[in-house]
């Protein structure tokens, strides 16, 4: 957006510029002349353009909608904290974390982690014998199959009601603050500790092997 507007303004600037010396050009010469006539034509076409450039500016300078977030990180904190959890494992050095993208980029941060949290449950998913079409199985859907299963928890459901949603309007275009995108960044990162200690069910890993077989 702001890359945009940058552009908006900068054609202004230089169309305002050639509008100028049009003009300076048909003050030079003889005013009777059909040179000076064009000038003057093609000068008011281009200030026209840098009239509209700049319309499109101060357009785009329009503050877009900011995410206002409605949970309370203390609590999900605290809930998820009651989830099983296997010891984290070490990320890769060349890797960057959601958590190092936030304050530069919130919106990718938003958006690596919502990708994240939907490999994991996917994977769990898979892991636990739950055929899906990938086009035609919403997550909304898979997160109630797990719950129903008994796989997550209504504790770990309700967070990722309230975190999923916030990544979305983020990736969509909405803002998202550096104080918000800390919150929703720990948050998910402590969801995806509490959905990566999910072990494979029987049944889940049997039916792994024969796809693999096959």
């Amino acid at each position: 957006m702001q890359r945009r507007s940058f552009l908006y303004l900068s054609l202004a600037a230089l169309l305002a510029l050639l509008t100028g010396f049009l003009l300076f050009l048909a003050s030079r010469v003889d005013q009777m002349s059909h040179i000076t006539n064009l000038l003057i034509v093609v000068s008011g076409m281009v200030i026209f353009g840098a009239v509209s450039a700049f319309q499109r500016f101060l357009e785009s300078r329009e503050d877009t909608p900011v995410i206002h977030i409605a949970f309370n990180e203390t609590i999900l904190k605290n809930v998820l904290a009651e989830e099983r959890v296997k010891p984290a494992t070490k990320e890769l050095p060349w890797e960057i974390s959601s958590a190092q993208l936030v304050g530069v980029d919130n919106a990718l941060a938003a958006a690596k982690l919502r990708v994240e949290l939907e490999s994991e449950l996917r994977r769990i998913a898979f892991t636990h014998g739950i055929m899906f079409e990938r086009r035609l199985f919403s997550l909304n859907q898979l997160i109630d199959q797990l719950v129903e299963r008994e796989v997550l928890s209504p504790a770990v459901q309700a967070a990722l009601r309230e975190i999923m949603p916030i990544c979305n309007r983020a990736i969509h275009g909405e803002n998202l603050t550096n104080e918000d995108a800390v919150s929703v960044i720990q948050v998910g990162n402590q969801l995806l500790d509490v959905l990566r200690s999910i072990e494979p069910s029987a049944s889940g890993e049997a039916l792994s092997g024969l796809g693999r077989a096959l």
